[in-house]
Parts: C-alpha cells; sequence; structure tokens
C-alpha cells in the first residue's frame, strides 16, 4: 500500500488528506455514443471509492475504512476532527456512507 497523504491549508493548525484520487488518466477513444472514454489509474483509496461510489461495491467501503484508519493510526491521535468532503452532487449519500462507517 503507499499512500500519498498531502497537506493542506485553511483556517486550522494543521490538515492532510490521504490520498490523491487519481494518479494518470489519459483519453482513450470515443464510445458508441461520441462520449470519451478514459484509461484512468487511481490510488489504492481512490479505485476503493470509485468501486464503492460508481460500482456499488459495498466491501469496498470496509476495505476503504480499514486503510484510512491505519493510516490515521500512524499519525499517534494527532487529528482532532476527520471531516468527509462533501459530494458534488447532494443527493448522493455516499459521505454520508462513510462517514457513518
Amino acid at each position: 500500500m503507499t499512500l500519498h497523504p498531502q497537506t493542506i491549508e485553511g483556517p486550522w493548525r494543521a490538515g492532510i488528506v490521504l490520498d490523491w484520487h487519481t494518479i494518470e488518466s489519459k483519453l482513450a477513444g470515443e464510445n458508441e455514443f461520441g462520449h470519451p472514454v478514459f484509461e484512468t489509474t487511481r490510488s489504492e483509496i481512490g479505485e476503493l471509492l470509485y468501486q464503492f461510489k460508481y460500482r456499488s461495491n459495498h466491501q469496498a467501503l470496509s476495505q476503504l475504512l480499514a486503510l484510512a484508519m491505519e493510516r490515521m493510526a500512524k499519525a499517534r491521535g494527532k487529528f482532532g476532527l476527520v471531516l468527509p468532503v462533501p459530494p458534488s452532487n447532494p443527493t448522493r449519500t455516499v459521505t454520508q456512507q462513510i462517514a457513518a462507517g
């Protein structure tokens, strides 16, 4: 497991994100409807999120949470708050499901 945590700036003392979602995305062509098709390489966390969010793979959620907990455990209790990023589409419940997990 390779994580790429990054610091983020804001009105807080310190913040991080656990990993990138997409490592690389290349245009591969078009589908039968003329829509672009991409070859996408995701991080491990990014792939689990994709599988949960877009493929309704609920097992991916438990794996995603386990990876997040492992990463946070390495920080030895330095987290005062964990915030899930809200979805771009407010009708999606993915963020609520992740936060509840």
